[in-house]
């Protein structure tokens, strides 16, 4: 699915097995436009995702500097980088469920480094968009007020993405690209099961050379994730062989106000006479 434009809802839809004959792809897809925004995705399985090519696929791919858009109460599993942000910003990750992805999260900051064009003048997508829809007079200076101050705040930062309430117990909780510190991101009050916390690629910065691998022995930065709760093995979820991704009442998730997914109601459904 690739969407564009703003307030769309998608939801309770199963995906699984598509893009794969590709890479660099999601099983949904959006970016490249700033004032696409105020998208729901929600209460949508996303499952066996394995594209071949560049980069891989991705679950839910907020492309280009997509943002402003919530993903929530979905579940991811075996969905490649499920929630893939790149660039963007304003966007809310929400009590989601991720297992056995290649990473929960990926957050980039491509606009400070291979896509800084977007950025000096040479590519004017961006702008160019916005002065389209006349995003400084009603009704987007109304309806999204926040797109007036976006180039006086460091467009090229990924700022104000939220992190919030979610369970993973995939391969890697976050996947970081150019330099991103994750202290940028907003994190509180997710059950992290990873083995591997983060992966910390791209651009070198000061405290993290490129390629760097954070366990949770990696007592400063467990410092990075204070809020969230990082426990060992199955946060709680009934049969992960047999795809019961129902959590049981004594799963860490319920500490952290985890609500529950409509899990049995997402997908083909046989419709009554």
């Amino acid at each position: 699915i690739y969407f564009s434009g703003n307030e769309h809802l998608i939801e309770y839809n199963e995906i699984y097995d598509v893009v794969k004959e590709t890479g660099d792809a999601g099983a949904i897809h959006t970016g490249r436009d700033y004032t696409w925004r105020g998208n729901v995705i929600r209460y949508n399985y996303f499952h066996d995702l394995h594209g071949p090519g560049l980069f891989g696929v991705m679950g839910v791919y907020l492309d280009d500097f997509m943002s402003a858009t919530t993903v929530y109460g979905n579940v991811f599993y075996r969905a490649g980088r499920a929630v893939f942000i790149g660039g963007g910003r304003d966007n809310l990750i929400e009590n989601n469920i991720f297992i056995d992805c290649d990473a929960s999260i990926h957050i980039d900051a491509r606009g400070t480094t291979w896509a800084k064009n977007y950025f000096d003048g040479r590519y004017t997508v961006l702008t160019d968009r916005m002065k389209a829809v006349h995003y400084d007079q009603p009704p987007y200076s109304e309806r999204y007020p926040e797109l007036l101050t976006y180039y006086d705040d460091d467009p090229a930062v990924p700022k104000n993405n939220r992190v919030l309430h979610n369970v993973s117990y995939s391969k890697i909780w976050l996947d970081i690209e150019d330099g991103v510190d994750p202290q940028l991101l907003k994190m509180k009050d997710n059950v992290i099961a990873d083995s591997i916390l983060c992966y910390w690629r791209g651009a070198e910065v000061k405290d993290a050379p490129k390629g760097t691998i954070y366990t949770r022995d990696d007592a400063d930065f467990l410092k990075k994730l204070q809020g969230n709760l990082i426990v060992t093995g199955n946060p709680g979820f009934v049969d992960i062989k047999n795809k019961d991704f129902h959590l049981r009442k004594d799963s860490p998730a319920f500490k952290v106000e985890f609500k529950k997914i409509p899990v049995d109601e997402i997908g083909l459904y046989r419709q009554d006479d």
